[in-house]
């Protein structure tokens, strides 16, 4: 009777041994794994750059809106000085898009700026203070 108890104990531990102890997951798991964890740093590091952007922007002056995305307005008024300002931006090396009506209601025109994750920390330290120069320049900030 030991015979056979103990045969069937190393029987059913030699069938379980792969639920008690799982072999390492497949490659394709393991770099979908890897996959999201470089998707995620990604993101929290665009959105690092993104609040710091804004920070350096209010800062400055600037009226950001109430935008809770990368995608960021600086609040111009008229649309003619908002196009105006996106043109100057331009030939400063600058790219943001001026805003204005239809798009926006009347009087609440605006250039838009986006911070990605591929930006530097010394491209984005070059355009605010591109920003910050053509908008005095242009007297749209005071000061």
């Amino acid at each position: 009777m030991f015979r056979r108890a103990a045969a069937l104990l190393l029987t059913l531990l030699t069938l379980s041994f792969g639920l008690a102890a799982p072999p390492a997951p497949p490659p394709p798991e393991t770099y979908d794994v890897l996959l999201r964890y470089q998707i995620a740093a990604f993101r929290t590091e665009r959105l690092r750059q993104y609040h710091e952007m804004l920070k350096a922007l209010q800062e400055a002056g600037f009226d950001t809106g109430a935008s809770e995305t990368p995608i960021t307005p600086i609040m111009i008024g008229e649309a003619s000085q908002a196009h105006a300002y996106s043109r100057a931006l331009f030939e400063e090396g600058v790219f943001a898009v001026g805003i204005g009506y239809p798009t926006v209601p009347h009087g609440k025109a605006r250039v838009r700026t986006i911070v990605t994750a591929t930006h530097t920390r010394g491209q984005l330290d070059r355009a605010v203070d591109v920003l910050v120069r053509v908008a005095r320049r242009m007297e749209i900030l005071r000061g």
